[in-house]
């Protein structure tokens, strides 16, 4: 009796301690990984406008017990600007006048005087732009005026001279062109061998941008540039015999460019 009552613990035993080191295993759970389209968004690209070769504009102030009218215009050409109002105060005229260099970067312009510290502009689309303009020698910077895209017109008389070494001695060389309503004359004036000579020429011009270009009655086109509110430069011929190789800076003497 005792030994079976042995047997049945050691047998009870035996199981407890299968049980205590039998292990269970679980199989793994696998679940899809989730892919998620990715999110392009289209990038905003501003529209860059063009810079035309001229603008203008007005404002008026009160000064000095009335109101001032400021009329005015920016030239463009080649990194260059030029820039010219003109005022009337008291019943006198006034000019104010500027020069300088430009760059454009995307939509935004920089201006740099030769006298003065530099300001800038925009491009507000392809007619307009807006700049911080100092429309007299008192005036300041303070306000950003829109300027339209305006077309360049020549009028009045542009005077030049140049000396060429012509026989022996040197000959000077004075002309001027008039221009009006499309119509140019151009008057050469010089001395050679103590005699006095006259070339002249006519034709119609044209403008395209800042670029003159001259249609001689007799001969071929030529060119020329406006640099300015009182500056152009042409291809002049200045005598029979000359040609037409150099330009030449003519100064206005009297009249509008606008």
């Amino acid at each position: 009796m005792k030994r079976a009552l042995i047997t049945i613990l050691l047998f009870a035993f035996a199981i407890v301690l299968i049980g205590c080191n039998g292990t269970t295993t679980t199989a793994p759970t696998t679940q899809a990984p989730t892919t998620q389209a990715p999110t392009t968004q289209a990038p905003t690209t501003e529209e860059v406008f063009a810079l035309a070769a001229a603008y203008a504009g007005s404002h008026t102030v009160s000064a000095m017990g009335s109101d001032v009218l400021y009329e005015y215009y920016y030239i463009f050409n080649d990194g260059a600007y030029s820039f010219r109002s003109d005022f009337v105060m008291n019943e006198e005229a006034y000019v104010y006048e500027e020069t300088g260099t430009y760059e454009v970067e995307g939509n935004e312009l920089t201006f740099t005087p030769a006298e003065g510290d530099p300001y800038t502009g925009t491009l507000l689309n392809n007619t307009e732009i807006s700049v911080f303009v100092k429309a007299s020698a008192m005036a300041s910077r303070t306000t950003a005026r829109t300027l339209t895209v305006t077309t360049l017109e020549l009028s009045g008389i542009y005077d030049g001279s140049h000396t060429v070494s012509a026989m022996g001695s040197d000959v000077l060389y004075e002309y001027y062109y008039e221009f009006t309503d499309g119509d140019y004359t151009f008057r050469s004036d010089f001395v050679l061998n103590e005699e006095p000579y006259v070339y002249e020429e006519s034709g119609t011009y044209t403008i395209d941008g800042t670029t003159i270009t001259f249609t001689p009655t007799e001969g071929d086109p030529y060119t020329g540039t406006i640099h300015g509110a009182t500056k152009i430069d042409a291809q002049v011929k200045a005598s029979a015999m000359a040609s037409r190789s150099v330009y030449r800076e003519l100064i206005l003497r009297e009249g509008d460019l606008l």
